[in-house]
């Protein structure tokens, strides 16, 4: 969490940080969208025989999603005078970050207006 001047008015950041699996660049620009969600693109574990154990593990499905998540994060957040952005994480972005060992994954930045307290 940091603090800094953005138009003369006082921010504060804030980074959240996921070192899984790197949103595709396709759905990048698309995040934020309603009804937009990556879940559909998991595959089920299968019980295949020929699946030898130094083959790769199929991905997980979790909970299907229902694109609202982060529409609902950004709204809240301009609403409130703020900025959301996030980008996937790589080993030139890591040279400002305080965690070297995570080499990807995804970073969210939220910039939210510090107001002063009203008596």
């Amino acid at each position: 969490m940091t603090t800094q001047q953005i138009n003369k008015a006082p921010f504060i950041k804030l980074s959240f940080i996921n070192d899984g699996e790197p949103i595709p660049e396709y759905a990048l620009a698309k995040v934020f969208d309603r009804y937009f969600s990556l879940s559909h693109q998991y595959n089920k574990p299968t019980n295949n025989p020929a699946q030898t154990p130094s083959s790769p593990a199929p991905r997980q499905q979790g909970k299907k999603g229902t694109g609202l998540g982060l529409t609902l994060v950004k709204q809240v957040i301009e609403r409130h005078g703020g900025y959301v952005s996030i980008h996937n994480l790589s080993d030139q972005s890591q040279q400002h970050n305080k965690t070297p060992e995570t080499n990807s994954g995804v970073e969210v930045v939220i910039l939210l207006p510090i107001a002063p307290l009203q008596d």
